[in-house]
């Protein structure tokens, strides 16, 4: 039995994170950690001073009041194996770092975009958490259906076609859900300069994947990013899978803010597994 971490701040798209983990943690028998971090207040910096004991014990009862509120509302919940936690957060340490020391072996978040603030703060700890996981996450639009997932797009990078170890969270994903992969490779080179490497990499595929459906195609595009998304559109994608790796394309990818991008623009989840 895995165990999926899903951060709430009690927002719409947060709620939506948390019933698609739900479908999620049914289809894989999973256990599933819903988690709220709030803000102890600060008196001072220097030194550090926090409000008064009292104050905090307020602000976590009024934490559980919610997270209790929320296990009523999202339907299906009672039907899987659960935990709720309220934890504090003070300025000295980071929401990614609180989310890590859970040890959780995937985390499901929700995105919605930079329309507004309380989105644009839950697209920042979107973004912030994939950066800096030690475990896959997977990011979940607010108007993403909680259904079936019968196709599986991962966008591979040349640079890690030799080291799959790091994604046997792919196949078991697959495995679980019975869907497609379609593996695809975006290179804005010319054609005539890859065709010699396509036999090898499918032979590679075929060898990891072992009994696993999947297709393999190179996409030749000026633009990274917008032959993902075209890639996206023609394959009929249910979720996206990146690999996010240092000293790769995709890592120049998220310096130039791409999982930012995609992590406020995506319309289907989309799944970043680390190194």
């Amino acid at each position: 039995m895995i165990t999926i971490l899903v951060p709430t701040d009690f927002s719409t798209t947060a709620k939506k994170a948390v019933e698609y983990a739900v479908f999620f943690a049914k289809k894989v028998n999973a256990h599933l950690v819903i988690l709220h971090v709030y803000q102890i207040p600060v008196v001072s910096l220097k030194p550090l001073y926090v409000a008064n004991p009292e104050a905090v014990k307020e602000i976590n009862r009024l934490a559980e009041e919610q997270l209790n509120r929320l296990v009523q509302e999202v339907e299906g919940l009672k039907d899987i194996r659960f935990t709720t936690k309220a934890l504090p957060m003070n300025l000295l340490i980071e929401f990614a770092e609180i989310l890590n020391r859970q040890h959780a072996d995937l985390i499901i978040m929700g995105t919605n975009g930079a329309s507004g603030l309380k989105e644009l703060i839950m697209g920042s700890n979107t973004a912030s958490v994939i950066e800096s996981a030690n475990c896959p996450v997977l990011a979940i639009p607010a108007n993403a259906p909680c259904t079936g997932i019968g196709t599986i797009g991962f966008a591979y990078d040349k640079e890690i076609i030799n080291d799959f170890e790091n994604l046997e969270f792919l196949k078991w994903f697959t495995r679980h859900f019975k869907a497609l992969i379609e593996v695809f490779h975006v290179n804005n080179a010319e054609p005539e300069s890859s065709a010699s490497r396509h036999d090898d990499t499918l032979n590679r595929l075929k060898k990891f994947l072992q009994n696993l459906p999947f297709n393999y195609s190179e996409i030749f595009h000026s633009n990274v990013e917008e032959g993902i998304n075209a890639c996206l559109e023609e394959k009929k994608v249910d979720v996206l899978a990146l690999m996010h790796r240092s000293r790769s394309l995709f890592d120049s990818l998220f310096r130039k803010s791409y999982s930012k991008k995609m992590a406020y623009q995506t319309t289907i989840p989309l799944l970043v597994i680390p190194e």
